[in-house]
């Protein structure tokens, strides 16, 4: 098996997981689970990039920095993230191209992130 094989059927293999993978962060949405939350984007922002969807990196980093910095906006960036998550799922599952930026929530999301890591204290 090539290099570009194994990499497409992990890509595929990522991909079919994400249903559960999104279904876990709208429980923690619905439980509040703030912490939890932070824990998942991290993860799903790393793994995105690794198995060929750096749309899914694109969409958990600010989500992650929101989670991190501005808290009262947590559940609510997870909620968007969620959405985002379920066209990038359609739109990979047919194979079809997909620019996140052009979609609903995705320029909300890099607003918040850039105004909760402004927000942050100098510590220097």
């Amino acid at each position: 098996m090539s290099f570009q094989e194994l990499m497409a059927r992990l890509q595929r293999e990522y991909l079919e997981s994400l249903p559960s993978k999104i279904a876990e962060i709208e429980q923690d949405c619905q439980d509040g689970e703030l912490e939890r939350l932070k824990v998942a984007f991290h993860k799903v922002k790393g793994t995105g990039k690794t198995y060929g969807l750096p749309e899914i990196t694109q969409v958990a980093e600010p989500i992650e920095d929101i989670l991190t910095h501005n808290r009262s906006q947590g559940i609510e960036a997870a909620r968007i993230g969620i959405q985002l998550f379920k066209v990038i799922y359609r739109s990979k599952s047919a194979a079809k191209n997909l620019d996140i930026e052009n979609e609903d929530g995705y320029l909300t999301l890099r607003q918040w992130a850039a105004q909760a890591s402004s927000s942050r204290p100098n510590l220097s």
